[in-house]
């Protein structure tokens, strides 16, 4: 089995994540992508690829066969199919994002995922795939707007090709955001003594056209929303993405995001997040 072209859902032994497999279908929908739906079953002995469900009634291939179910009847002309492997998690979807277009996990973190979004798989899977992987919570239906973190970083910019395409999906302005930090100082000489404010300023603001280049006028049809902020990258990127259809980050960051995945901003991004995080690669 091969996963080119594909975008691999991981999914758990409990009920099927409907939001989940939603916005799932809905990317695989937009992108022309097929929709495999893949479950590792943790708590079997031994490592087994996944590989198609056979009908034969185990627990683990009824949970793919709902979750199909339930794709098929809200996207019936999407190409959906569903697998079942046995051993850890994380090396395994690893290995998938070796192929696929995107992997998907939920932020409900339960069943053959425990600890999902807080614990090691969601943070192994961001750091370490080999595509972009997302983690998917709940997003109001009306929500348009995707948020990108932008650093100048060669992964900032996969993250903003990322963004263009998630914004020409749902049809929302694109913000690109890039936050910076004011170089600290004692408090007993605050605020700021000696502190050039306009040009620290200037450079981000000159960071960020430098990292937009021609995207704008190569874009003509995605609104595009130029924001500098000061502040924490993590508290910046989070306030601006509550309420935005998704918050997309680069894997690997500079400046104002260092660290991005590796340290703690992906941490508090990916925790507190409001709603869908992607992590280019």
């Amino acid at each position: 089995m091969t996963y080119e072209n594909a975008v691999v859902v991981a999914i758990d032994e409990k009920d099927p994540d409907l939001e989940m497999l939603h916005w799932a279908a809905a990317q695989a929908a937009a992108g022309g992508n097929r929709l495999v739906l893949v479950h590792i079953c943790e708590w079997m002995e031994g490592q087994r690829r996944p590989r198609p469900i056979t009908g034969d009634g185990h627990p683990a291939e009824r949970v793919v066969g709902a979750a199909l179910e339930a794709v098929r009847a809200e996207f019936p002309d999407l190409a959906v199919t569903g697998e079942v492997g046995t051993g850890r998690p994380t090396p395994a979807l690893l290995e998938l994002s070796e192929q696929a277009d995107l992997v998907v996990v939920g932020a409900r973190g339960v069943g053959g995922f425990p600890g999902l979004l807080m614990g090691s798989v969601s943070g192994q899977l961001a750091e370490h795939g080999l595509c972009p992987v997302a983690v998917v919570r709940p997003v109001s239906g009306s929500a348009t707007d995707v948020v990108v973190g932008i650093d100048g970083s060669p992964g900032s910019a996969r993250a903003l090709a990322l963004a263009l395409e998630q914004a020409r999906r749902t049809g929302g302005t694109l913000v690109a955001l890039h936050a910076y930090r004011l170089p600290p100082v004692a408090p007993a000489y605050a605020p700021n003594p000696g502190v050039d404010l306009v040009s620290h300023r200037e450079l981000a603001e000159s960071t960020l056209a430098v990292a937009l280049g021609t995207v704008e006028k190569d874009n003509p049809d995605v609104k595009i929303e130029r924001r500098v902020q000061h502040g924490s990258a993590a508290r910046v990127l989070l306030d601006a993405a509550y309420g935005a259809a998704v918050l997309v980050v680069g894997a690997r960051g500079l400046g104002g995001f260092s660290g991005l995945v590796a340290g703690s901003v992906s941490q508090q991004v990916l925790r507190h997040a409001h709603g869908p995080v992607i992590v280019a690669h």
